[in-house]
């Protein structure tokens, strides 16, 4: 990975973008226009104007880490990435940590979070992961309870980890709903439950907003994600999102069912287009998914606490 540097004045950022412009902070912009000597970028639902000598083609997609601000100017760092060195790696460096998997894994997961890389949190989470054995797939969860303040620190901190990650693969038992609930009501609306529509047959549904976590989690355009437990197919986990008023639908089950699977894919597309449903596409893939967050898409920038309706 190489890395260059492009410049920004504070003067005319409106109060959504500076905020997020914080030292180690990663942020995805989008390349509107070209000049000579300065770009224009959209960050989030802001437009800011970059001074570069850099050349950057209209509508590229860039990924950039906040290196150092000041009252005159902010710096930011474009990250380029390659088959060869992966970002994870070259920030490591950076902060003159040592490559491990877990610290690699960390700062992935901060990054899918849109969380501040920083040495201390790095450390700090390792440290957690460490002191209580907490594998690799589990800390999608631990970095997402780090996003909205909830540290571990106790055994029945831990307790209630397992259990959450437990909520999060669509297996917690309905008589932990409860916990569940009080152990994030302080940090948004949570309702935990399941239903039984048929014996045997269970569904999850999880529901994340696009919005900034302190907002409700009910906006315009959430995603859905709905995990299916059923005797033929087993899990079938499903991703539903809304976009310019068309329907996405992701479908992700074992490999050897895919077959099967996109068949009934493609019955259950004709039945929405005669009930009016305007389609983008439903499509069928076969991986594994450990837990809810393997199913997000990289778009969402932030996310809520979660909520589970029935």
């Amino acid at each position: 990975m190489k890395t260059s540097s492009i410049n920004l004045s504070p003067a005319g950022l409106n109060h959504i973008v500076a905020d997020s412009l914080v030292p180690g902070h990663i942020i995805r912009a989008k390349v509107q226009r070209v000049s000579q000597d300065y770009v224009m970028l959209k960050v989030g639902n802001g437009t800011i104007r970059a001074e570069t000598k850099l050349n950057f083609p209209a509508g590229a997609h860039l990924r950039l880490m906040v290196e150092s601000v000041s009252e005159r100017l902010i710096s930011l760092k474009v990250l380029h990435d390659s088959g060869l060195i992966k970002t994870e790696q070259v920030l490591l460096a950076e902060m003159g940590l040592k490559p491990q998997a877990i610290t690699e894994a960390i700062i992935r997961q901060l990054l899918n979070f849109n969380l501040p890389v920083t040495y201390q949190a790095v450390l700090n989470l390792k440290k957690v992961a460490d002191r209580y054995r907490i594998s690799e797939e589990k800390l999608a969860v631990l970095i997402w309870l780090h996003s909205i303040g909830i540290d571990i620190a106790t055994a029945e901190d831990l307790d209630g980890f397992h259990r959450l990650f437990r909520f999060f693969q669509g297996e917690l038992p309905e008589k932990e709903a409860e916990y569940i609930k009080q152990l994030v009501y302080q940090r948004g609306d949570l309702f935990a439950g399941c239903v039984e529509i048929e014996k045997h047959s269970w569904v999850w549904i999880y529901v994340f907003n696009r919005q900034h976590s302190a907002k409700k989690v009910l906006s315009q355009h959430p995603t859905v994600v709905i995990k299916f437990k059923t005797l033929v197919f087993g899990n079938i986990w499903t991703r539903m999102e809304l976009s310019n008023y068309k329907l996405g639908i992701l479908m992700v089950v074992e490999e050897k069912w895919i077959k099967a699977l996109r068949r009934e894919a493609g019955c259950l597309q004709e039945a929405l287009l005669i009930a009016g449903y305007s389609l983008v596409e439903i499509r069928v893939e076969g991986k594994k998914v450990s837990s809810v967050f393997d199913m997000l898409p990289e778009s969402i920038p932030e996310l809520s606490p979660v909520n589970v309706t029935v």
